[in-house]
C-alpha cells in the first residue's frame, strides 16, 4: 500500500467475461491462499479482440502464458474503498474462488 492505494498486478486478460473460463484458470493455476480481484471493461467484440491482442503483445499475463508474446508487467492501482469493499463483480469473484459447484 502506498498513499492509501494498493498496487495490483494484472494476471489474466480475456475477450469476454466467462465464469467457466475464469474459474478453470483460477483452480488450475492460482494458489488457494491468494485472493484474486476481477474487473472488466465492456466493449464490442471487435474492439475486445483488438485490445486483447495489443495487450498480449505488450504485457506478460501469468494466466495467459500460452498466448503471450509481451514481456512487460501491467499493474493497476486501487484506492482503499475499492480494494477492501470490492468492485461490481466482487460477489461473483468470491463465488468463483470458493464454490464447489463451479468447475
Amino acid at each position: 500500500m502506498d498513499h492509501n492505494e494498493y498496487l495490483l498486478q494484472c494476471i489474466y486478460l480475456g475477450e469476454h467475461f466467462s465464469e467457466c473460463e475464469i474459474t478453470s484458470r483460477i483452480r488450475e493455476k492460482w494458489p488457494d491462499a491468494e485472493k484474486i480481484y476481477i474487473s472488466f471493461y465492456e466493449c464490442d467484440k471487435r474492439i475486445a479482440k483488438y485490445l486483447k491482442q495489443l495487450f498480449l503483445e505488450t504485457y506478460d499475463f501469468y494466466l495467459n502464458q500460452d498466448e503471450n508474446t509481451g514481456g512487460k508487467t501491467l499493474y493497476t492501482r486501487w484506492d482503499y474503498e475499492r480494494f477492501n469493499f470490492g468492485t461490481e463483480l466482487f460477489n461473483e469473484g468470491e463465488i468463483f474462488g470458493s464454490s464447489p459447484g463451479y468447475v
